[in-house]
C-alpha cells in the first residue's frame, strides 16, 4: 500500500474485516487455495512492530491469499487485520480475465514500480 494513503482515507468497500473464528493460531493456517501461513509469519509481524491495536491491510492480486494472512493475524490477537476485498485485481470473469473488480478497479491510488 502506497504511503500516502492514510488509515481513515480507506473506503469501506476497499476492506473486509478477516473472521477470528477460522484460524488456529497455534498451527499453520491453511487458505481456499492451499497456500499457508505458518506461526512464524505472525512472528514476523509482531518483530515489525505490530500489536494487538496496529491496524494492518493485506492485499493480494485477487483477495483470496490475503484473506489467510488476515485470518490469522486476527487468531493471533492482531485485531485490527483486515483482507482487501477482491485484492488488487479480483478474480477471474467469465472470460478469465482479471480487472473488474478490487483495488484498481475501484480507482484507488497506486503506482507501477
Amino acid at each position: 500500500m502506497s504511503d500516502d494513503i492514510e488509515n481513515d482515507e480507506l473506503p469501506d468497500e476497499a476492506e473486509q474485516p478477516a473472521d477470528e473464528t477460522t484460524a488456529e493460531p497455534d498451527d499453520a493456517e491453511d487458505t481456499e487455495d492451499g497456500d499457508t501461513f505458518p506461526r512464524a509469519y505472525v512472528e514476523q509481524l509482531r518483530d515489525s512492530g505490530v500489536t494487538e491495536h496496529t491496524r494492518v491491510l493485506f492485499i493480494c492480486r485477487s483477495g483470496h491469499r490475503s484473506i489467510g494472512a488476515a485470518e490469522a493475524a486476527t487468531a493471533a490477537g492482531i485485531s485490527q487485520a483486515f483482507n482487501v476485498l477482491d485484492g488488487f485485481e479480483g478474480g477471474l470473469d467469465e472470460n478469465d480475465h482479471r480487472g473488474n473488480a478490487g483495488w484498481r478497479a475501484l480507482n484507488l491510488p497506486w503506482r507501477q514500480s
